[in-house]
């Protein structure tokens, strides 16, 4: 990723209202920008890739970031997980 592309996509989350205070991770794999990290809502999942929708160089994004309600317990509904593969962003 160059430097132009790596600053032109931290400065769209960083100025973006509905991500102030996230810490949230980006990576480019060829010409696909992956997001990864934790926000509180679906609302901020989506404001996230809009933010960065429309950056020169980015052609796609995997909005691989993870919804984390703060009210809420969580709960194991699909079954028992153990065992199951993570998925895994490959470059």
């Amino acid at each position: 990723m160059s430097q132009r592309l790596y600053d032109e996509v931290a400065q769209a989350i960083q100025s973006n209202p509905y991500l102030r205070g996230k810490t949230l991770r980006f990576e480019m794999c060829q010409d696909r920008l992956v997001l990864h990290g934790r926000v509180n809502s679906y609302f901020q999942k989506q404001m996230a890739q809009e933010a960065v929708r429309r950056i020169k160089g980015v052609l796609l994004i995997d909005n691989l970031l993870e919804v984390d309600w703060p009210t809420m317990e969580k709960k194991n509904v699909g079954g028992d997980t153990e065992g199951q593969d993570e998925a895994l962003v490959t470059c």
